[in-house]
């Protein structure tokens, strides 16, 4: 997959989930961090069919990023 131009690369042992996360009836890209716990949301700007990934953004609640990192 890319990320605009460049290969989709959040590190290693990564877990990628398809979810229309946005309601836009498209799916999206939710990507774990094993390492640092993050989640990384790609809006999908393609189409389901031909989805196209542009930049991410982090997850938040109440305005802080979650991070759920290993123990």
């Amino acid at each position: 997959l890319f990320d605009g131009t460049d290969t989709l690369d959040v590190g290693s042992y990564s877990a990628p989930f398809p979810y229309d996360w946005n309601g836009d009836g498209k799916k999206d890209l939710l990507v774990g961090q094993f390492v640092y716990g993050l989640i990384r949301f790609y809006p999908n700007v393609g189409t389901n069919y031909d989805p196209v990934f542009n930049g991410y953004e982090l997850l938040t609640a109440d305005d802080s990023i979650i991070s759920l990192p290993f123990s």
